[in-house]
């Protein structure tokens, strides 16, 4: 999903430290499944085709989705300039709105 605003770049580094938090779990937890499936074809033990292709497609989907948050990790660096100038126009637009009213609830 293209990154538009602010929501959108918040949307991306919460899913982006959600991989990072689990990163390690999930690489530890491969290893064993992938080799407690290879070990079951090893000993010729049926496996559902569709189980075995899941489990062989794990570590490729799981280094796809590692290289897609790099992508998205290095865009966002790219166009960090433009949105924090907008977040500090706005932030200096809410404060002088902010002050404004101030002032107008105080001469009341």
């Amino acid at each position: 999903r293209p990154v538009n605003d602010l929501d959108d770049v918040r949307t991306a580094m919460s899913t982006l430290k959600d991989i990072r938090e689990n990163e390690i779990h999930i690489d530890n937890s491969l290893s064993p499944v992938e080799e407690s499936y290879a070990m079951l074809n090893k000993f010729g033990i049926q496996v559902a085709r569709e189980e075995a292709e899941r489990v062989d497609t794990f570590r490729y989907a799981w280094q796809k989705l590692l290289s897609l948050s790099s992508n998205v990790q290095n865009h966002l660096t790219e166009i960090q300039p433009k949105f924090r100038a907008t977040l500090e126009k706005n932030v200096g637009e809410f404060k002088e709105e902010s002050d404004t009213f101030f002032d107008d609830y105080a001469n009341r």
